[in-house]
């Protein structure tokens, strides 16, 4: 095994240790769109978004970074609640691909 291919072989390992936290983060997001994306956990939302951007992206899940990132900016401008639903749906399938 080559040294790109050891550092993939790590990579994905690290990535399925942190599966489990970055379920967690999706769990959270879920139950406060479920519960009407009331304003007072809008900022604990924008946190997680921010955190699983940073962390899917350092982990090669780009497209899970990008929706992750997307979320974050549609709740910092107040977008409308079914863009932040889309959004989340978007960082799911990125998540499980």
């Amino acid at each position: 095994m080559n040294e790109t291919e050891a550092m993939r072989a790590l990579t994905a390992d690290l990535w399925e240790q942190l599966r489990p936290l970055v379920r967690a983060r999706l769990e959270q997001l879920d139950e406060w769109v479920a519960t009407g994306q009331q304003l007072d956990g809008r900022a604990e939302a924008v946190r997680t978004a921010h955190n699983l951007s940073g962390s899917l992206g350092s982990y090669g899940r780009h497209e899970g970074s990008l929706a992750a990132r997307a979320l974050e900016h549609a709740l910092l401008a107040d977008e409308s609640p079914g863009l932040v639903v889309d959004l989340v749906a978007a960082l799911h399938r990125a998540v499980d691909a």
